[in-house]
């Protein structure tokens, strides 16, 4: 597994930073990030706050309701290389229905240009220490835990081809928690982390597999999910009923995964209570249901033989008038 930070949505979260984007959604922001560098960024870049580029993601931070979280970071990991050039004929995401709009035209074609005019290029290479430390931080993290994330992922879902993972860490504070997607054949967990001097904290080995399933879970549910869902949940960024699913079905497995590890008892009822109090209160049934799939490989090769099972469960279980759960058999 590679570990890197990079350019690219560092970059989007300085332009992040300097809009009204942690204005209008506070609650993504991370106060506690990497206090140093924030400083460092502010000092750079504060003079180009008014900058028409800015002006115009602002302009589409008001416009659009789903320019949040993960979608600039998305968009700029598939439509760029890493010096800033246009990527010809990327896969359109999924979720940006937006993307022949005229602002994010725009937005796409100027963006180089700001990065030019900032110089983001020379503060990248400054920081390069930084960036090496937090690298070497989180390799040796990895090294040292107990299993490959990369083949219990293969052989949990099922997956045929080894992935081609970078794990990409995200230093600046303007997207709380971390998203995954998978663009030409790599998988790119991208995971916010805290950096503060001598006191780091690594991405998780949940964390980090909890964003490598995003690509494989989110897809199935999509191709499987028919009619429209009603929920009573009521849970904080998840605002579509398909992410509700998805994050369901992954924090469920992220449960799975802890036990495969053999956390202990306490500590594996800790992380249940902390999924419910986020308004996941029906993870434990999720958890049993995806057991099943585990414990029975030999019938189920891979994720998506099971995946219409696990799917009926879970719609069932948010639905408003929930129904009694009924253990697969």
């Amino acid at each position: 597994m590679k570990v890197v930070i990079d350019k690219r949505t560092e970059f989007m979260g300085i332009v992040l930073m300097l809009s009204k984007y942690n204005q209008k959604y506070e609650f993504f922001k991370n106060d506690y990030s990497n206090e140093e560098y924030i400083n460092d960024i502010i000092q750079w870049f504060e003079k180009y706050k008014n900058d028409e580029f800015i002006k115009l993601t602002n302009e589409i931070i008001d416009k659009y309701k789903n320019f949040n979280y993960s979608t600039p970071l998305d968009l700029v990991l598939r439509y760029f290389d890493t010096n800033f050039n246009h990527v010809e004929n990327a896969d359109k995401p999924e979720y940006f229905d937006i993307l022949n709009e005229r602002l994010i035209q725009k937005f796409l074609c100027e963006l180089p240009r700001f990065a030019n005019r900032t110089k983001f290029e020379k503060f990248y290479k400054n920081h390069s220490n930084f960036y090496n430390k937090c690298i070497d931080f989180q390799q040796k993290y990895l090294q040292e835990l107990p299993l490959s994330i990369e083949e219990y992922f293969l052989n949990f879902y099922g997956v045929e081809k080894s992935p081609n993972t970078w794990c990409n860490l995200l230093l600046t504070n303007s997207c709380s928690g971390g998203f995954g997607i998978e663009i030409n054949g790599i998988l790119y967990p991208s995971l916010i982390v805290d950096f503060k001097g001598e006191k780091q904290f690594p991405c998780s080995e949940a964390f980090l597999f909890h964003e490598m399933s995003h690509p494989v879970i989110n897809p199935l549910t999509n191709k499987y999910l028919k009619g429209k869902v009603e929920t009573k949940l009521k849970i904080q960024h998840y605002g579509k009923i398909q992410s509700i699913i998805n994050d369901s079905i992954i924090r469920a497995a992220e449960i799975i995964l802890y036990k495969h590890m053999q956390y202990s008892t306490e500590f594996i009822e800790r992380r249940i209570n902390m999924e419910k109090a986020q308004g996941f209160e029906h993870i434990e049934k999720v958890v049993a249901c995806l057991e099943v799939y585990s414990s029975h490989q030999e019938k189920y090769p891979n994720i998506e033989f099971f995946f219409p099972t696990l799917l009926e469960t879970v719609v069932d279980l948010i639905k408003p008038n929930d129904k009694e759960f009924k253990q697969v058999k």
